[in-house]
């Protein structure tokens, strides 16, 4: 069951870090206009820092997947760490135990 929770925790941030990438690079695609053209079907606005460009349907929807892709791997990640913790990183020793006062904190 570990090995098959560190998969899956190993597959949703590689999807976190890609669906990222994705959503940064739309900010700098050079084929978007920044005029609506609903001849062509951009008509999707993206507000890239107050100067909006506009997609097609097709950007638009992969604008979409990546944002929430990003959003569900991120909470699966946090909530497979927090409750399951396949690569036991709780049993591990903490450089620094809380409990102790400050002078008997050593490595």
């Amino acid at each position: 069951m570990k090995t098959f929770l560190k998969i899956v925790l190993v597959v949703f941030v590689v999807l976190c870090f890609v669906s990222l990438a994705t959503q940064l690079s739309m900010y700098y695609w050079p084929n978007i206009p920044a005029v609506p053209d609903p001849g062509a079907g951009r008509t999707y606005s993206l507000n890239n820092h107050g100067r909006y460009t506009y997609m097609n349907r097709n950007e638009y929807l992969l604008h979409e997947v990546a944002f929430w892709t990003f959003i569900i791997c991120l909470l699966g990640t946090g909530a497979i760490e927090q409750f399951l913790d396949p690569f036991d990183h709780k049993r591990r020793p903490r450089p620094f135990d809380p409990n102790l006062p400050p002078w008997r904190n050593r490595h």
